[in-house]
């Protein structure tokens, strides 16, 4: 007995006279292969020093996991060990169950091949992508803030719907209110683009002289 094949078809065939009783098994080295119901025969002592066996008789199956001076058993029938193996074959005959763990290793290689050009490209216009760059990425935030309370500024006034409206000398007040209020806002508005820019204006001027300064050979 060498497989644990061939210990079921001996243990399927064999009478109560049969000399052997039992056999330890252990799980087979498959490599990459997932195949869990692939056993070798093996004596008691690689048994129990492997930690993790089988024992098949007649009657069916015991699984033995040995961890940290603690003993976890399963039994199995061998009608039943038998039926499972059967379909996990049949399974595992199908591509996709066959190919599934190298085509999911391939899956994911594709994907961090995907990752790192994408990483590359993402440095590269970081580099080059002239809204990216740290001078003018916070300033133009800042002025479209600026320029979309410029977009919200209300010059006119509109009355709500009544039964009886105002008298057109209190509707050219109210215009004339809310126009000095629009004014105000922009000028504000105008005066905060007008600093954004000439500190950005200083800062690009001071970079550009850093770095003529550093390639000077001088």
């Amino acid at each position: 007995l060498v497989s644990g094949e061939d210990a079921v078809n001996y243990f399927t065939t064999a009478t109560k006279d049969a000399p052997v009783k039992f056999v330890h098994l252990v799980p087979a080295n498959t490599g990459m292969d997932f195949k869990p119901y692939s056993l070798d025969v093996v004596s008691s002592g690689v048994a129990l020093s492997c930690g993790n066996y089988f024992t098949m008789s007649q009657s069916g199956l015991v699984h033995c996991v040995l961890h940290n001076d603690s003993n976890a058993t399963e039994c199995i029938s061998m009608n039943e060990w038998v039926r499972h193996s059967t379909f996990f074959n049949l399974l595992r005959s199908i591509s996709y169950f066959k190919f599934f763990i190298p085509l999911k290793m391939f899956q994911q290689w594709r994907s961090n091949v995907r990752q790192q050009l994408f990483s590359h490209q993402q440095r590269r216009l970081a580099r080059r992508l002239f809204l990216a760059r740290t001078s003018f990425c916070g300033p133009i935030i800042e002025l479209k803030k600026d320029i979309y309370k410029l977009k919200k500024a209300t010059f006119i006034s509109t009355p709500k719907p009544r039964v009886q409206s105002d008298p057109l000398e209190v509707f050219m007040e109210q215009q004339i209110i809310t126009r000095k209020g629009a004014i105000l806002s922009c000028e504000e508005v105008m005066k905060r683009v007008m600093d954004v820019t000439v500190k950005t204006c200083e800062a690009v001027h001071i970079l550009d002289k850093n770095k003529a300064e550093s390639e000077d050979p001088r």
